[in-house]
């Protein structure tokens, strides 16, 4: 009887150590890959910057407060208050534009420290908040001088002044007022005397003829 040939099967077996260890490697590449998917949108949203910045010491007072954040917040849900020395500095409600948050502020703020506190919605939904300060140090206006009263000069009415009339002022003033008669002025003194002997004798001489002829009639 012929005899058969033994044929042998080999099976390949794997061995046990290996089986956790592929398990282990998928789980980990699940994860990590979950969180490069999930990270971004599990991040809130975070301020950036702030206009005047947290501890900057400004000389002019700003007239609106700027808040910058990482993206765009929601445009609901948003608080700010601004407090100074005289109370609440802000002039309006805050307005949001895309990732910034503008609050106005009132004109004239005084000099002093002020107290910045936030509240937002993130642009993922959820609340986020935060605080900051900064300083106002604004130079004091130098007084504005007042115009001094000038004294009042009071018009004065000046006595009217009474000359003495000068000798030869009074000698013309005379010679002028008194007119020498007519035919007589010119002549000197002497001449006037000869004239007035003259004219008597003449006088005279006619008297006396007229008494002889009188006496003769008789």
């Amino acid at each position: 009887m012929p005899l058969r040939a033994r044929t042998s099967t080999s099976h390949s077996v794997v061995p046990a150590r290996r089986r956790p260890l592929t398990r282990a490697g998928a789980v980990a590449a699940l994860v990590l890959l979950l969180g490069a998917v999930a990270g971004p949108a599990l991040a809130h949203d975070r301020l950036l910057t702030s206009t005047p910045a947290d501890g900057e010491t400004l000389t002019t007072a700003p007239t609106q407060l700027v808040l910058t954040y990482s993206d765009e917040i929601a445009p609901i849900g948003s608080e700010v208050t601004v407090t100074g020395p005289t109370g609440e500095a802000r002039s309006g409600d805050p307005q949001v534009s895309g990732s910034d948050l503008v609050v106005p502020l009132a004109a004239d703020l005084p000099s002093g420290s002020y107290a910045v506190a936030w509240r937002v919605t993130s642009s993922d939904g959820h609340p986020i908040d935060g605080t900051f300060a900064f300083t106002l140090d604004v130079p004091a206006p130098s007084p504005t001088p007042e115009p001094s009263a000038s004294p009042t000069i009071e018009p004065t009415t000046a006595a009217p002044t009474t000359e003495a009339p000068s000798p030869t002022a009074s000698a013309e003033s005379s010679a002028t007022a008194s007119p020498a008669p007519s035919g007589v002025s010119g002549l000197p003194g002497w001449a006037i005397g000869v004239i007035a002997v003259g004219i008597v004798g003449s006088i005279v001489a006619v008297l006396m003829r007229l008494r002889r002829g009188s006496r003769l009639g008789e």
